[in-house]
Formats: C-alpha cells, sequence, structure tokens
C-alpha cells in the first residue's frame, strides 16, 4: 500500500482536481501507510497541504502477541514504523534481514497535525510522545478532552463529530485561509494585504 496503492490514489485525486495539494486525513493504519509513504517518497510530502494525523500507533512500543506471528509481519513492522520490505518472513533472499529497518520519519517534511486521546488502547500517550518526537514539522498536537475517548471513537464514536470531526475542519479552513493569503493572493487583491502595509 505505500508503495503503490496510496501514492496512485493520491496522484488521482490531484489529477482529476487539478489542485496543486491536498490534505490528507488518516486514521490508526491509514495514517500509518502515510507516514511510510512521506518517509520512502519524500517527494509526496510537497503534494500535501497538511497532514491531519487522527490516532496512530508508530513506535517500538509493546505490541500484542496476536500480531508478532509471521503471518501478521507486515502489519506489525507498519505499527512499529519499520519498512518490511525487505525482512525474512519467508525464504531467505540476498537482501533480506531479521529485522526491518526503521522509517525515517525526519524525511516526513509536510506539516502534520496530530489528534490523539488518552485512553486510545491502540496508540496510547507514550507512542504518541515517541511519535510527536520524531516529527520535524508538527502543526498541531490536539488531545481530545473526553476521558473514555478510545480508538475507535476516532471513527464511529457518538462524539466524534464535536470532538474531532469539527476540529479537524476548523484546522483545515485555518490552512486555506493561511495558503490564500500569503501564497496564493496576488498582493493587489487581497484585502487582507491591502490593510495600509507597505512590506
Amino acid at each position: 500500500m505505500i508503495s503503490y496503492d496510496l501514492p496512485a490514489m493520491l496522484d488521482f485525486v490531484l489529477n482529476k482536481t487539478g489542485q496543486e495539494k491536498l490534505f490528507f486525513v488518516g486514521t490508526s493504519q491509514g495514517a500509518m501507510i502515510l507516514f511510510g509513504l512521506l518517509a520512502d517518497k519524500p517527494e509526496y510530502n510537497e503534494k500535501l497541504q497538511t497532514r491531519l494525523q487522527v490516532t496512530v500507533r508508530f513506535t517500538d512500543l509493546a505490541i500484542s502477541a496476536a500480531i508478532c506471528e509471521a503471518k501478521y509481519a507486515n502489519l506489525n513492522s507498519l505499527a512499529t514504523g519499520r519498512n518490511n520490505e525487505r525482512t525474512r518472513v519467508g525464504p531467505a533472499t540476498p537482501h533480506s534481514q531479521d529485522t526491518p529497518p526503521e522509517y525515517n520519519l525526519s524525511r516526513v517534511s509536510a506539516p502534520v497535525a496530530l489528534y490523539w486521546s488518552r485512553s486510545d488502547w491502540l496508540a496510547d500517550p507514550q507512542d504518541v510522545s515517541q511519535l510527536r518526537n520524531r516529527l520535524p514539522r508538527l502543526v498541531l498536537d490536539f488531545q481530545v478532552q473526553e476521558p473514555s475517548f478510545t480508538h475507535l471513537d476516532f471513527t464511529v464514536g457518538v462524539g466524534a463529530r464535536r470532538l474531532v470531526y469539527e476540529p479537524v475542519m476548523k484546522a483545515m479552513a485555518s490552512v486555506r485561509t493561511l495558503v490564500h493569503h500569503f501564497y496564493r493572493a496576488p498582493r493587489d487583491s487581497c484585502s487582507l494585504c491591502s490593510s495600509g502595509s507597505t512590506a
């Protein structure tokens, strides 16, 4: 999904809409896949206005024994931020190794907004802290202020609209305004620019 599927989807949307950049809102696995893509193919960082990351596990902390079996190795590697393409799961090849290399998150240059919850059983505060420290352009660190808000609540929770979706939409609107003001609008046609400033 990192090497082919997501790049094809992003390119399709950009080509179809004619936009230069897009927003990406990812939850859980979708968010992890985008991190892998941006680390592996840094040119995709330029195609995103902002990446709104809604809950993710991307560290080497404890992983459930159920996903540590070989048949779940790809999911496990993705969850821990490792590239499993050269890992020996089946027969060894000349390029295989026992431990997959970590994705280099310092290559994620797109602005990232991180939404998380203390009660998320899959991406706990320690995971989020480690991820936060590895991201070079974290522009928003948003903790959901609901003590019982869990991993699944980000997508199907009764309060998801108020606690997550509306703040995400507000963040997207703010980014659009900043992009218009500072990057797209000619100075003489922008009402914000014609307030008497000569800079």
